[in-house]
Order: C-alpha cells, then sequence, then structure tokens
C-alpha cells in the first residue's frame, strides 16, 4: 500500500521519499504440511508530515474523530505474527513489533522539505503472546501476556519504560447457544 501526502508528479522522487507512507508484507499460511503453522510479516514507514502539516496542527480529522495512524508521522515498524493451532479448539498465537517514531518538525515547501527541529526517537519493542480455547460451540476464552521496553519513553532522554499486560478474557455467542440444530 502507498500514501501520498503533497504529491507532484514534477518532483516524482521527492515525492516518494518524502511524501509517502508505504506498509507492505507478506502472509504465509501454511508452513507445514498440516496447515497448522502460519506466518505474517509486516513493514511500515510513514512519512514526516503524515496526519500532521505545519499548518494544520491539529493533524486529521473526520466527524471529530481523529485520522492516521497510531505510529503517527515519520515513524517505521516492523510486525511479525506466527500462529499455530495444535487442534480445532486451541490456537497459540505470537505477535512480535519493533517500533521507531521520530519527534523531529519539519519545514519548508513540498519537495524542499527539511528537519526544523531535530528531536528524539522513541524506540519500542513489543511482544504478545495469545492462547486461544473453544470450549464448545458458544463459548471461548483468550489469555493474552505481553512485554514492551520502551526507550526515550515521550522523546524524553533516559527515560525508559517497561510494561506489561495479562488479559483473559471469556465469550459467550449466545445467538449460538439458543439456535436450535
Amino acid at each position: 500500500e502507498f500514501y501520498f501526502d503533497d504529491f507532484a508528479i514534477d518532483r516524482i522522487l521527492t515525492s516518494f521519499a518524502q511524501d509517502s507512507a508505504i506498509t507492505a508484507g507478506f502472509y504465509l499460511p501454511r508452513l507445514d504440511n498440516r496447515g497448522s503453522l502460519s506466518l505474517r510479516v509486516e513493514g511500515r514507514k510513514n512519512n514526516s508530515i503524515m496526519f500532521g502539516h505545519s499548518t494544520w496542527i491539529d493533524g486529521w480529522s473526520l466527524n471529530n474523530m481523529i485520522m492516521g495512524d497510531p505510529l503517527g508521522p515519520d515513524a517505521q515498524s516492523l510486525h511479525i505474527s506466527m500462529s499455530k493451532n495444535f487442534s480445532p479448539t486451541t490456537r497459540l498465537h505470537n505477535q512480535f513489533y519493533v517500533e521507531r517514531i521520530d519527534s523531529n518538525s519539519y519545514g519548508g515547501a513540498p519537495g524542499h522539505r527539511a528537519v526544523t527541529v531535530n528531536g528524539l526517537e522513541e524506540w519500542r519493542i513489543r511482544d504478545v503472546v495469545s492462547l486461544d480455547y473453544k470450549w464448545n460451540h458458544w463459548l471461548s476464552s483468550t489469555f493474552n501476556l505481553g512485554y514492551e521496553h520502551i526507550k526515550d519513553f515521550n522523546f524524553t532522554s533516559g527515560a525508559s519504560r517497561n510494561d506489561f499486560l495479562t488479559q483473559a478474557l471469556m465469550t459467550f455467542d449466545t445467538q449460538k447457544l439458543l439456535k436450535k440444530n
């Protein structure tokens, strides 16, 4: 996927370098003979003014909802996801992320954009492991464990942070429960 902001045909090379946001990846749905192991890899690169602008500093919105990518402008990420189905009722899923978010400010006309404030980068490394279990046709559960390390949190030099996630979910499908076969 490609997204362009301030794209101009007369400066097509700088438009690709400065004005584009790119998402690319691949999906391998069957890494073993049984089809129980799959892999997804996705990389993203957001341009320096994506969903923000020196003129429109509040960002872009639609129906009072902020549009854009949670990474924000001038960011890159790599996401690796692997799933293993142990049985029709049990699945283990692992998601690993590496994200770099920059706090630079940019100015200048399109095609001549330059850094006006050279800010810090925030680095995030995150891993989430999920176990899904289907108890019967109307009841399932998910258990999540995760860890995230953030270097230079909130663009503050030396401010590292470690976050932990534990989550348990139960899903009741009342429509399936009450449906007569």
